[in-house]
């Protein structure tokens, strides 16, 4: 993806969530001119914003990055498009849903991720 194209994608998340770029700026500790250089595309975000813009415009990484997007399952799709579940519900739903998939190379069991969801909900 270029980062014109990703640009366009956080502006317009930002816009969804009727914030202005100061406001969403310092919502997670950058600069307005920082924003404007990543939704023009002269710059991308660090990795270490990723979470943060993630977060405050309530969008899913996945939404952001679209070679992201072909690698999540069915199950992955269904529970991000679920207009019932909150973020938190969501995230803690793929977390487990992750576990199962690679139960083995986390060292987790299937009862601690069950666990886990439990309590988020």
């Amino acid at each position: 993806m270029t980062r014109s194209v990703l640009g366009v994608r956080l502006r317009a998340a930002r816009e969804c969530k009727g914030l202005s770029q100061v406001d969403a700026a310092a919502e997670i500790g950058v600069s307005q001119s920082t924003m404007s250089q990543w939704e023009r595309g002269v710059k991308a975000p660090g990795s270490d914003y990723w979470e943060s813009l993630s977060r405050l415009y309530d969008v899913h990484l996945v939404d952001l990055l679209d070679e992201v997007i072909e690698l999540r399952s069915p199950a992955e799709k269904a529970i991000d498009d679920d207009p019932d579940l909150t973020r938190e519900q969501k995230d803690a739903l793929l977390a487990a849903y992750g576990v199962f998939r690679k139960k083995d190379s986390l060292g987790l069991s299937r009862s601690m991720a069950r666990s886990r969801a439990s309590q988020l909900k």
